[in-house]
């Protein structure tokens, strides 16, 4: 493969990585960047159990594509992202993976529709800042109450 040929590849799974984040709630980056293995996804994302193999040519073999995505999705839904110049992306899986994606998509949104922090308040309070005398108001937690972070385990620190 050529140099040309491989940067088109890698333009594309960012640009794929980004319109999935923009149909989807998730969080996506290129996979081998990462991960370097052969049986990496092309994007890696945190919805848990699909594996994204992206095409990014004016020509594709279809069913040689999805053999490649079956070869590495291993127990996750393989499904091929593709796009030429100047289309749109479309996304192919198998018809029996349907109902296993459609489930694993719903609740990817779910989860993001889910609050991602709740803070309970005991009573409402003010405090006066001493730099500009303003009453400003302020919460306090109840005791055992949880702040839960908005990405769990995904703190943007890197390995």
């Amino acid at each position: 493969m050529g140099r040309k040929s491989r940067n088109k590849g890698q333009r594309g799974e960012r640009e794929f990585a980004q319109a999935l984040m923009d149909a989807v709630p998730c969080t996506a980056h290129r996979g081998r960047q990462y991960h370097g293995r052969d049986d990496a996804p092309d994007v890696q994302t945190d919805i848990a159990g699909v594996h994204w193999e992206v095409k990014r040519t004016e020509t594709l073999s279809l069913y040689t594509a999805m053999r490649q995505a079956i070869s590495d999705a291993g127990s996750s839904v393989p499904v091929v992202a593709h796009r030429r110049n100047n289309q749109e992306w479309l996304v192919v899986l198998r018809l029996a993976d349907l109902p296993e994606l459609a489930r694993i998509i719903r609740e990817q949104v779910e989860n993001e529709a889910e609050p991602k922090m709740s803070i309970d308040l005991v009573e409402p309070m003010t405090e006066t800042n001493p730099v500009c005398d303003l009453k400003l108001p302020i919460a306090k937690l109840k005791p055992n109450s949880t702040l839960t972070p908005r990405n769990p385990g995904h703190d943007g620190t890197t390995t």
